[in-house]
C-alpha cells in the first residue's frame, strides 16, 4: 500500500481495443507506475470473462474512453469505488456512454476545453478533470540526429474526403450554414474550441440548445469535427509536398490522398504504436497536425521529444504553456501555413540548432510528461475524491 495515497489500495485497469493498440500500451505504462507506488494492480482485458462480485474490492476502476465501464457500473455497490473514464478525444464521440454515468464516475479529458464541455453538458457527472496525454520513452538507444533515416515524418491516419463530404451533404438543412461557418473558421486558423464556435453560431441563428440536447446534436454531426481534422491534415501535407520536401506518412488511408506533387509523399503501411515509437527514434522532424485540441497536447508531440526528434506542431494554449517556440518546439499557424516548409527546412539544414531544441525539449518531457507523471495526477485526484466522499458520508 502506498504511504502517500492511503485511500488507494487496489486498482483495476481495463484494457480495451483501440487504433494502433495505443491505449493498451498506455494502460501497461500506468500499471507499472501505479505498482511503483506499491499499489496492487489487476488488469481486465475486454476479452476476459469476469465475476460480477469482484468489482467492489477496488478503490479505482480505470478505463480509456469508458470502455467496459457500462457493464461494470451496475455491479459496483461500494460507495468508495471510483469509475474513471479517461477520454482520449472530444466527448462528442462518447455521448451515449457519458449519458449513462453516475456519481461513481470521474471523467478526465485531454483538453481543458473538453472539461468545460463535460461540466456544461453533463451536470450529473460530479467529478471531472484535465489530465493531458503523455509520451512514451523509447526502448532503443537514440540514433544521432544527423544519422536518422527519415527527414520528416507524420504518424496518423487519413479519412477519404469524399465519404466525409457525403455525410456532410446529408446533414439537416438547418445546421448546414452553421457547419460551413465552423469549417471555414478552423481552416482560417480559429483557436477557439469546436463546441464553443458551434454553440455561438446556433445562438446567432436563433437556436437555443443546452446540456444534453446540445451534446446530442454534436454527437450526431461528429463527422464535421473529423472533416475539419482531415482538411487541416490535407492543407499541411500538401503545403509541405508542394514545396519540394519529402514526407513519410505512416497510417491508414493515405493511398486516397490527392496531392499536386505525389512524388514527395512516401506512403508506408500503418504501424503498431510501439513500432511508431521506433520510427520516431529514427526521425529528424516529426510533424504534429493535431485533432482539435485547443488547450491540450497530443501524445505524438511528447513521444517525438522523448525519442530525440524535433517537433513541428500547430499551436495550442497548453503546448505554449509547456514549451517555447524555437527553443523546445517549433509552432506553425494554419493562417500562415505557407511558412511551414521554411520552418521544417531550417531544422533540417541547421542540425546543431535542431539538436539544441531537441535536448531542451527532451528534458522537459522526461520531467513532466511521461505516463508516470499522469499516474501520479490520477492518484492525487482519486485520493481527493475519496476523501471528499468520506467527509460527506460522515456529515
Amino acid at each position: 500500500m502506498s504511504e502517500k495515497f492511503k485511500h488507494i489500495k487496489k486498482i483495476l485497469l481495463c484494457k480495451g481495443q483501440g487504433v494502433y493498440n495505443a491505449s493498451r500500451y498506455f494502460i501497461d505504462r500506468l500499471a507499472a507506475a501505479f505498482q511503483d507506488e506499491n499499489i496492487h494492480v489487476d488488469l481486465l482485458d475486454y476479452t476476459d470473462s469476469f465475476d460480477f462480485h469482484m468489482f467492489d474490492q477496488y478503490d479505482l476502476i480505470f478505463s480509456f474512453n469508458c470502455m467496459l465501464l457500462e457493464g461494470i457500473a451496475p455491479h459496483v455497490h461500494n460507495p468508495n469505488t471510483i469509475l474513471w473514464g479517461f477520454l482520449l478525444d472530444h466527448p462528442i464521440y462518447h455521448h451515449k456512454r457519458l449519458l449513462h454515468t453516475d456519481e461513481k464516475y470521474c471523467i478526465s479529458c485531454v483538453d481543458r476545453e473538453h472539461v468545460s464541455y463535460i461540466n456544461k453538458c453533463y451536470p450529473h457527472i460530479k467529478s471531472s478533470c484535465f489530465v493531458p496525454l503523455a509520451g512514451k520513452l523509447p526502448l532503443i538507444a537514440p540514433i544521432p540526429y544527423k544519422d536518422r533515416e527519415y527527414d520528416v515524418v507524420f504518424l496518423g491516419s487519413f479519412v477519404n474526403m469524399t465519404s466525409l463530404e457525403k455525410e456532410l451533404s446529408n446533414l439537416p438543412t438547418l445546421v448546414k450554414p452553421i457547419v460551413e461557418y465552423v469549417i471555414n473558421s478552423f481552416l482560417s486558423g480559429a483557436q477557439e474550441s469546436f463546441d464553443n464556435i458551434f454553440y455561438k453560431q446556433l445562438e446567432k441563428n436563433g437556436v437555443q440548445l443546452e446540456g444534453e440536447e446540445f451534446a446530442g446534436l454534436l454527437n450526431e454531426i461528429a463527422s464535421v469535427e473529423q472533416y475539419i481534422q482531415m482538411k487541416l491534415r490535407e492543407k499541411a501535407i500538401n503545403t509541405i509536398a508542394t514545396s519540394g520536401i519529402k514526407i513519410h506518412l505512416f497510417g491508414r488511408g493515405w493511398e486516397t490522398f490527392e496531392c499536386e506533387r505525389p512524388q514527395n509523399l512516401i506512403i508506408h503501411s500503418s504501424v503498431d504504436y510501439l513500432e511508431g515509437i521506433n520510427i520516431l527514434c529514427n526521425s529528424k522532424v516529426v510533424l504534429n497536425i493535431p485533432p482539435l485540441f485547443r488547450n491540450g497536447i497530443h501524445d505524438r508531440v511528447l513521444s517525438a521529444m522523448l525519442c530525440g526528434a524535433a517537433c513541428v506542431s500547430e499551436r495550442s494554449l497548453y503546448q505554449e504553456e509547456q514549451f517555447t517556440d524555437k527553443e523546445t518546439i517549433c509552432f506553425y499557424d494554419v493562417k500562415h501555413i505557407d511558412k511551414l516548409p521554411s520552418i521544417i527546412n531550417h531544422l533540417l539544414q541547421n542540425a546543431n540548432e535542431a539538436e539544441t531544441i531537441i535536448n531542451k525539449a527532451k528534458k522537459i518531457a522526461e520531467k513532466n510528461h511521461t505516463w508516470k507523471n499522469r499516474a501520479l495526477t490520477i492518484l492525487e485526484q482519486s485520493e481527493a475524491i475519496l476523501i471528499d466522499r468520506s467527509r460527506k458520508i460522515s456529515e
